[in-house]
């Protein structure tokens, strides 16, 4: 249908260099390199777009409308961070700088990203928020086993509350930081849907942004404060 034309799917993966094997996964990088390429130098800040995990599938009311100005729609997660599924503005996934490049491995990433907003006025609107396992409104494809790579994953995650407790300054840290560096390759699968295969390593290398931190343990209480002392900052700052 011409209704259809108005909309893109672009499916966003990480490759594997030749000879290497588990690769931290580095989910915000893959989605700045989306919006990247759906973008391809046009000015589309008055679309929206959606992130979607795409192990995560939609089966019953779903809103994937476009929301107001200044608003994030949460579908699909934990209400602690934007993960699973979100529909926002591109001018304000712009004004937030996208996702941080920094997270690999499994974890705040999206708890990030829930910050950035918050820390920018972005309103979150959870009236068709779906919490995750629910068994409403998404179906997730259960991917946890006991792989190694798997494993290695989460170990990350020590590294990641680490960069989430100390990384407060998001202007310095996102989509605009790849602008010059970005490359990957993509392909057509039909009329609407893109496949991009992303080198992180290659990006991150080419990058200012640097990763040298030891994991260290963080409580819960230790992440709490520093999602308020982000927020807080940005007020003052303000």
């Amino acid at each position: 249908p011409d209704s259809f034309s108005r909309f893109e799917i672009i499916i966003s993966e990480q490759v594997q260099p030749e000879g290497e094997k588990n690769k931290l996964f580095n989910r915000g990088l893959l989605l700045n390199c989306a919006l990247h390429f759906l973008r391809r130098g046009a000015a589309i800040e008055d679309d929206y777009v959606c992130f979607q995990d795409v192990d995560t599938l939609p089966i019953r009311g779903v809103n994937f409308l476009c929301p107001p100005v200044g608003t994030v729609r949460h579908l699909y997660g934990h209400g602690f961070s934007l993960s699973g599924c979100i529909v926002m503005r591109i001018a304000d996934f712009m004004k937030v700088n996208g996702y941080s490049n920094l997270y690999q491995g499994w974890g705040f990433e999206d708890r990030d990203f829930k910050r950035r907003c918050l820390r920018d006025k972005i309103d979150i609107d959870y009236r068709y928020f779906h919490k995750r396992y629910s068994n409403s409104g998404f179906r997730e494809l259960d991917a946890r086993h006991e792989d190694p790579a798997i494993k290695r994953q989460l170990a990350q995650t020590d590294i990641n509350a680490h960069i989430f407790v100390r990384a407060f300054d998001h202007l310095e840290d996102g989509f605009q930081q790849l602008l010059e560096n970005i490359n990957y390759e993509a392909t057509r699968q039909d009329d609407l849907c893109q496949h991009l295969l992303v080198d992180c390593d290659e990006i991150l290398s080419s990058s200012d942004i640097e990763i040298h931190i030891k994991p260290m343990k963080f409580s819960q209480s230790e992440i709490r404060t520093a999602d308020l002392a982000g927020i807080q900052q940005a007020e003052v700052q303000a």
